[in-house]
Order: structure tokens, then C-alpha cells, then sequence
């Protein structure tokens, strides 16, 4: 028993210095999709084809490690063009690559 709480201590005090998982912000992926399809016209396709890839950018950047950061600077990154979660995914991928340059 004493092994077996030690072990799971050990798991949180790891797990307390890394995120796990990322918090997104609550980013209204409908109406950004929309207005999106509006600037071009009006179009279905369009607002379908953003409403899927916004879908499967936020679910990536949920089951990522992202430090917080990269995550912090990428949700204004995206806030400020109308809240894509696309564009923040873009935005992890390259603070990440840029941080990994810097330091080695």
C-alpha cells in the first residue's frame, strides 16, 4: 500500500509540471465559419469545409501537451482575427518549432 501511494504521488507531482491537456477558449466556430463564408460571397462549401477543419484543429489542440505559454500568445494570436481555432493550431505549430530552434 505505502509503495502504491508513493507511485501515484509521484504521478501527480509529475503530471503537476506538465499540461496534459490544453484548455481552449470558447471560440463561437459558427459564427467565425459563417462570417467566413460571407466574405466570399455566401457560400455552403466553404462554411461546411471551415466548420470541419475548426472541429479537428480543436480537437488536436485539446489532446496536445502545449505549454502555457504558447498557448496563452496563440489565443490572442486567434482572438484577434475572430476566434479560429485553425489559425491557433497554425500558430502552436510554429511558436513550437521557433522554441525548439531558439534552444538548441
Amino acid at each position: 500500500m505505502m509503495a502504491r501511494a508513493a507511485c501515484l504521488a509521484g504521478f501527480v507531482a509529475f503530471s503537476a509540471s506538465k499540461v496534459l491537456a490544453a484548455p481552449v477558449p470558447p471560440f463561437d466556430t459558427a459564427t467565425y465559419c459563417a462570417e467566413v463564408a460571407e466574405a466570399v460571397g455566401g457560400s455552403y462549401s466553404i462554411e461546411a469545409a471551415c466548420l470541419d477543419r475548426e472541429s479537428k484543429a480543436r480537437q488536436m489542440i485539446e489532446s496536445r501537451e502545449i505549454e502555457p505559454r504558447i498557448l496563452s500568445y496563440c489565443a490572442q494570436v486567434s482572438e484577434a482575427v475572430g476566434g479560429s481555432f485553425s489559425i491557433m493550431s497554425t500558430c502552436i505549430d510554429r511558436e513550437e518549432r521557433a522554441k525548439a530552434k531558439i534552444q538548441n
